[in-house]
């Protein structure tokens, strides 16, 4: 239970960081589009902000749904600390 707690941590740290420097760069600052096309969509029908934190509560439930392991979790807020990481040198350019 409690590396699962931990995962889950990860995760929403990750998703939180994400979530954070993507709204710098893509909402804050100009000359920078999503690169997933798909997000971008979502992000021109349902506006930047919504589609930000659409998108992570979508992938936690899912990955809920499907009772993945804890380390999954932990894997994925791993990935989105990487996308954060890079967002922040993006948004360091524009500082």
């Amino acid at each position: 239970m409690m590396l699962f707690a931990l995962g889950i941590a990860v995760f929403i740290l990750g998703a939180a960081a994400d979530f954070y420097t993507s709204k710098r760069v893509l909402v804050d600052s100009t000359g920078y589009k999503e690169a997933n096309p798909i997000i971008r969509w979502l992000m021109e029908k349902e506006g930047k902000r919504t589609a930000l934190a659409a998108i992570k509560v979508i992938v936690f439930v899912l990955l809920l749904l499907i009772g993945v392991p804890w380390w999954m979790y932990a894997a994925g807020g791993i990935v989105y600390g990487a996308v954060a990481y890079r967002n922040y040198r993006l948004w360091q350019k524009t500082s």
